[in-house]
């Protein structure tokens, strides 16, 4: 569930998402992987949607979804061999 914020003042208009909300995971899937974006940074991305969404623990939710995402996308190095110094 959705609903909207309007602050007069300052002219501020954001949605409000609900701790749960299946729209929560796709706003971040989509500020984080559009053609938009290059895979920015939990303090980019926070600043990103902080102007248009609001939702309790945003901060949280927003450095959890990424690294969640660097553990599923990060290619391990395997065996690594030394480098041989010339004589």
């Amino acid at each position: 569930m959705i609903w909207l914020s309007i602050i007069t003042q300052e002219k501020l208009i954001r949605l409000c998402v609900l701790k749960n909300s299946k729209v929560k995971q796709e706003i971040l899937r989509e500020a984080h992987s559009s053609n938009y974006s290059i895979h920015p940074t939990s303090c980019e991305m926070y600043s990103d949607l902080k102007q248009m969404y609001w939702w309790l623990d945003m901060k949280h939710d927003i450095l959890e979804f990424l690294l969640i995402f660097k553990a599923k996308h990060q290619v391990l190095s395997g065996l690594l061999q030394p480098v041989m110094i010339p004589e």
